[in-house]
């Protein structure tokens, strides 16, 4: 599965999920889906409004979910066999037990039809001159995922300022490898598309 643009989403309690995404997350190539179960809590708001996402006829990007955190989540089962769910996000806990260039590299996702991780996400804050060379942390992190047949994602942070910055930054990221970005704003989606189209 090739991802451009992974849109990081929180599905809505009282709109329709469906014709949310649709209008704010068209052309993504993936939304990546906010799954955290919060401790305590008796309404199952998201996983309803994702199951009404997942029924929908609508044409809709690929639907990866997001556990979150490493607490127990009893919808995680249910969503593994779902065979709509294009991935599902892992967390890297223990840095320190895996090789080098991995250390920067948090999350990972998992695709359900491969069978195999696919994709890291990359976090940074900005993207500085020393990024850009052979040393570089990010770098090594990029380069270790290519070599393990992984696509990056880059995940930036902080808040773009302007549409401006974020075109330059994303030209840079792609010039240091990524493969794509995971965002925040679908208003993003269609730059980052052409960024990093192939």
């Amino acid at each position: 599965m090739h991802l451009r643009s992974l849109v990081r989403v929180r599905l809505t309690k009282y709109f329709p999920s469906d014709r949310y995404v649709k209008n704010r997350c068209n052309g993504a190539d993936g939304l990546l889906i906010d799954m955290e179960r919060r401790k305590g809590r008796v309404d199952d708001y998201k996983l309803a409004s994702f199951m009404k996402l997942r029924d929908s006829k609508l044409a809709l990007p690929k639907l990866l979910v997001d556990p979150v955190n490493h607490a127990h989540n009893s919808w995680i089962p249910r969503l593994i066999a779902d065979k709509s769910i294009a991935g599902i996000a892992m967390r890297n806990l223990n840095s320190e037990d895996v090789e080098s260039w991995d250390n920067t590299v948090f999350t990972m996702i998992w695709d359900t039809k491969e069978r195999r991780i696919t994709h890291s996400i990359i976090s940074y804050h900005r993207i500085n001159d020393g990024d850009i060379h052979w040393n570089s942390s990010i770098r090594t992190a990029v380069q270790g995922s290519l070599d393990h047949d992984i696509q990056p994602l880059a995940a930036r942070i902080l808040r773009f300022r302007d549409m401006e910055s974020a075109t330059q930054e994303f030209e840079i990221l792609r010039q240091i490898g990524f493969t794509g970005a995971v965002i925040r704003n679908p208003n993003l989606i269609e730059m980052t598309n052409k960024v990093f189209e192939k």
